[in-house]
């Protein structure tokens, strides 16, 4: 199995989504083991919990190319891209002001 390496911002996504799906449904993902990922990943793809699919939106916004590539090839559902960093980015910053 091929493995994915992600960047700061990917893993940082990645953890939140974990702690939004552990709070929903009380199953802790292990970010260190590839399997435990993939399970994180369909569980979350296919979850009708908008915060859940908000986390993973994030997720897969972090992604390059090749790697939606990859995950999709392994059967993920992964959303569009809706924006681009820059965009969101600077609505985030119009927020917090």
């Amino acid at each position: 199995m091929k493995s994915l390496v992600f960047s700061q911002t990917a893993v940082y996504q990645l953890q939140q989504l974990s702690k939004a799906v552990r709070d929903k449904t009380g199953v802790r993902h292990r970010l260190s083991d590839q399997k435990s990922i993939f399970s994180l990943l369909r569980y979350s793809s296919t979850s009708p919990d908008a915060n859940i699919f908000m986390h993973f939106g994030r997720f897969t916004n972090e992604l390059e190319q090749e790697q939606r590539e990859y995950l999709q090839g392994r059967g993920l559902m992964l959303p569009e891209v809706i924006y681009d960093k820059v965009s969101s980015n600077m609505a985030e910053q119009r927020a917090a002001i």
